[in-house]
């Protein structure tokens, strides 16, 4: 305890004491000592207050900051900052987890293109000097390296801190995690460093509710939503959503069953004020004792999500004619094969060759030969109900799906509206035109076979056995030996 002295003539106690109702109280004691010109102790004044609701507070913040500086820390996301030269100034826990890596390994001791692969090194020399003259970078794709070699894919976006005179300080930069992002969606999640970078950021959206109600919000989230600075503030977070459905299932999955400390991650669908809607990741937790008020961090993942349905798309449609590709077809056909068992409704495989497709090639080139295997899809398109399936598998053969039939001969109308269609000549440009035919095999469930591979095998089977009876014909898989609606031979 330090003494009174001439040189320390004022000394402040705090400690706990115990009141008459036998509760403890914080209380602070001033204690002022008066000397005389010897230096001997002549009076001591003291003065004493309770100090219990400062301490009170002072123990809240500590908790809220080290909520916020543990969400921050153990983020799904990397948050950091580089210098002018490019060295790393500020990492979080997740970013060095990634790299492999000690703090003091990393900090002011290594450049951001010393963890990346020779691509991204050239992508951040390209990339780095126009970002600190324009102050903001967003989607940058690369590959980091950890000590031990391994390979992370990762998206990242920063934004610029400036001085004064508008001279570049450091980067303010978040990174995520996309490496499985080509097979599964890739929950993607950002954190502010600390509290004061979270009000000025413009990445990372972070709001304060109480009831549901946004009593806080940055400008990210602002600027996602839609709204100017501080419209928010006050508003229900129903308008945020697209119908009282999607707030209600929140409300079940969420705010219902959270105790006190848990942390929430999720992605939903949310709304702008514009109407348009865009897909969230987010994670929260509660702040108060009461429950009452939540802290929630979220990002915008709607181009994640778009990139996502755009690969899925391209992985199951044929690239030149948008048809259905053998993929999707083996989905299909297996869905239908189940349905027409159950419903003993007749389901035909038509497999269709071009004849005469290869002289198109030849006299005009490939471009034509794509155009033309364009229109042909388009016109196969028109034959076709809407629940029946036109599929391209590769070069100049088309598979077309006829399911849910009332009669089996009801195909032979197809058919007969492909050749009408494949007879009609095709424009290729300037005086080009061309005329082909189609060889085609047909197999039926559950006469030719009563499951989706072997019956598609059965309709190849059959277009080779019209391919060889000579150009224009189609021919049933059980009928090897007739050919059914032959026509002239055309040259195209």
């Amino acid at each position: 305890m330090t003494r009174l002295s001439p040189d320390n003539p004022v000394v402040i106690i705090e400690n706990r004491v115990f009141v008459a109702d036998g509760s403890v109280r914080w209380t602070q004691f001033i204690n002022h000592a008066l000397f005389d010109d010897g230096g001997a102790l002549v009076e001591v004044q003291s003065v004493g207050r309770d100090i219990t609701e400062r301490k009170s507070l002072e123990a809240r913040l500590a908790e809220s900051l080290d909520e916020l500086r543990d969400l921050y820390e153990n983020a799904p996301c990397a948050y950091y900052s580089l210098s002018d030269d490019g060295t790393l100034l500020r990492m979080n826990e997740t970013g060095l987890n990634w790299l492999g890596r000690t703090r003091d390994d990393v900090i002011g001791k290594l450049k951001l293109p010393d963890v990346l692969t020779p691509e991204g090194q050239t992508l951040f020399a390209e990339t780095f000097p126009k970002f600190k003259t324009e102050g903001s970078v967003s989607n940058l794709e690369f590959d980091l390296v950890s000590l031990g070699g391994e390979l992370r894919r990762v998206n990242a976006s920063a934004t610029a801190v400036t001085g004064p005179d508008g001279q570049f300080l450091m980067s303010r930069s978040v990174m995520f995690d996309i490496t499985e992002l080509s097979e599964a969606r890739q929950a993607l999640r950002q954190l502010a460093r600390e509290q004061d970078a979270m009000l000025d950021n413009d990445l990372v959206g972070i709001v304060k509710l109480r009831d549901r109600r946004i009593i806080w919000a940055n400008r990210a989230t602002h600027r996602i939503f839609g709204y100017a600075t501080g419209e928010l503030t006050g508003r229900n977070t129903r308008e945020l959503y697209a119908d009282d459905k999607a707030f209600d299932v929140l409300g079940h999955q969420v705010y219902s069953k959270a105790g006190a400390g848990d942390v929430f991650r999720l992605q939903f669908e949310m709304v702008r004020k514009d109407g348009v809607r865009i897909w969230i990741d987010a994670s929260g937790t509660r702040m108060s004792a009461n429950h009452e008020e939540w802290l929630w961090i979220f990002a915008d993942i709607t181009q994640l999500r778009k990139s996502q349905e755009s690969s899925e798309y391209l992985s199951l449609h044929d690239d030149l004619t948008g048809l259905p590709n053998r993929r999707l077809l083996n989905d299909r056909l297996i869905q239908a094969v189940s349905q027409a068992r159950r419903t003993r409704r007749p389901l035909m495989l038509c497999y269709l060759d071009l004849d005469g497709f290869k002289p198109v090639n030849d006299r005009w080139g490939h471009a034509a030969g794509d155009l033309l295997l364009q229109q042909v899809a388009a016109r196969l398109l028109g034959c076709v109900r809407t629940n029946d399936t036109v599929c391209r598998l590769g070069g100049d053969e088309f598979v077309l799906m006829l399911t849910d039939m009332e009669e089996a001969d009801e195909h032979e109308a197809v058919i007969a509206r492909v050749s009408a269609e494949l007879a009609r000549p095709f424009s290729l440009g300037a005086d080009q035109h061309a005329i082909v035919t189609a060889s085609i095999g047909i197999a039926a469930f559950p006469d030719d076979a009563d499951e989706a591979e072997p019956l598609l095998q059965r309709a190849d089977e059959a277009m080779y056995q019209a391919k060889a009876r000579g150009r224009n014909c189609t021919q049933r898989y059980q009928r090897m030996g007739q050919a059914l609606f032959p026509t002239p031979d055309r040259r195209g």
